[in-house]
């Protein structure tokens, strides 16, 4: 029997990514298309050219098609950018079950209340995200039948501005695409790149993009707070081509081949040439002089993420940093990391259930959109847009997935 064809689309600053999966009715996932085209129109989170956002889009869109060689049915749409904001609140109730015992009536009711904030009219909420249930201050994670007289609930409420996510979801439907429902970008990439046991321990999640950084603070297993910061690897580039006073080509390439997010010792001596081939107009730099530009910028992105997290709560309720997204691949950036946050770092990757194509960091926002289309969310409002009309053949699926 075949399955609802579904795409996850992330759109980003620097590429427009759609992953093809066919969903069956016992909840199975075959990844059977993707694709991946530069993006444009986009900056930092943000619709900044609907023509061509919509463009790239829909060539995206097409040649996931191909690939997949079905027609997509409904999307997943990834959503990033510093107009997204979350709300730490908690809420209590006195248990009115016979003998104390809490009933579903008590946790409904709890719910409700710690979802029911009220935000500005120009906001609207993505995602409820609920924390373990506190029974006479302790921690259970269903407290339906146990004996308490005050049941209480902390939501970690994600929101974000109404314009801005309604305009992704417009360069979406401009392709006549039915968007099923949003998530952030954060939330999807962290459920992927964090293990079970890793999310209960407690963990930092920072995924670094072109334009921006999401991350996801996960304590007792549960996501306690996210943000995205309008700072990416661009920033670092811009600042090398500044700082060393080349153009920007040339930055990014010195960044990619020899640069690294802190200065060891024997940096000083070392030298690097700009363009490597000694002709008229190359120059040579040390490389001290390329990591200490890219050890502040770094690290001050670091500091931004920390105080947000706050300092105390990520010292007692983190174990270790888990980087992941194009950025975490520059060199030492794991080193900087645990030096700011005083906890292990490590490099991410999606779990090894996923073939190796699809294992970069940069496909972890991706392929979490794809699990919440699995395995969708209770606790979120969706936000219904025209469906595409269908259109040609169904050819044999090719499964990305390892058995």
């Amino acid at each position: 029997m075949s399955g609802k064809i579904v795409a996850a689309i992330e759109i980003g600053s620097q590429d427009v990514k759609v992953l093809v999966g066919e969903i069956f009715e016992d909840s199975n996932l075959n990844i059977i298309g993707r694709s991946q085209v530069p993006s444009a129109g986009v900056a930092k989170g943000r619709v900044i050219n609907f023509r061509d956002a919509s463009d790239r889009v829909g060539e995206a869109l097409d040649l996931a098609e191909t690939s997949a060689g079905a027609n997509i049915e409904s999307a997943y749409l990834a959503v990033s950018g510093s107009h997204l904001e979350g709300i730490s609140h908690p809420a209590r109730t006195r248990v009115r079950g016979q003998d104390n015992r809490v009933t579903a009536a008590d946790v409904e009711r709890v719910n409700a209340e710690a979802k029911g904030k009220e935000i500005a009219p120009e906001r609207l909420y993505i995602h409820f995200i609920r924390n373990h249930y506190l029974l006479d201050g302790r921690y259970v994670e269903n407290p339906v039948g146990l004996e308490g007289e005050e049941l209480g609930v902390t939501y970690w409420l994600l929101h974000g501005n109404s314009r801005s996510v309604a305009e992704h979801i417009h360069v979406v439907n401009s392709q006549n695409i039915k968007v099923e429902d949003v998530i952030v970008s954060s939330v999807a990439s962290a459920c992927m790149v964090a293990s079970d046991e890793e999310k209960k321990s407690g963990c930092l999640v920072i995924d670094l993009g072109r334009g921006t950084t999401d991350y996801a603070f996960y304590h007792r297993g549960c996501i306690v707070r996210t943000g995205s910061i309008p700072v990416g690897g661009e920033h670092v580039t811009n600042d090398l081509s500044v700082g060393l006073r080349v153009v920007r080509e040339s930055a990014e390439d010195l960044k990619i081949r020899h640069g690294a997010a802190t200065v060891l010792e024997e940096d000083k001596g070392r030298t690097h040439h700009l363009y490597g081939d000694l002709k008229i107009g190359d120059k040579s730099l040390y490389a001290s002089s390329i990591n200490r530009v890219i050890e502040v910028r770094m690290e001050e992105l670091f500091e931004l993420i920390r105080d947000e997290c706050g300092a105390n709560e990520l010292k007692n309720g983190a174990v270790n940093t888990l980087l992941t997204g194009g950025g975490s691949r520059l060199t030492r950036c794991t080193e900087l990391a645990e030096r700011v946050f005083g906890v292990p770092a490590r490099f991410a990757e999606n779990p090894d259930w996923v073939a190796d194509e699809l294992r970069g960091a940069e496909y972890s926002t991706s392929l979490g959109v794809l699990h919440y289309a699995l395995q969708g969310q209770t606790d979120k409002r969706v936000t219904p847009v025209a469906r595409r009309k269908p259109e040609g053949v169904v050819k044999r699926f090719s499964r990305l997935f390892k058995a």
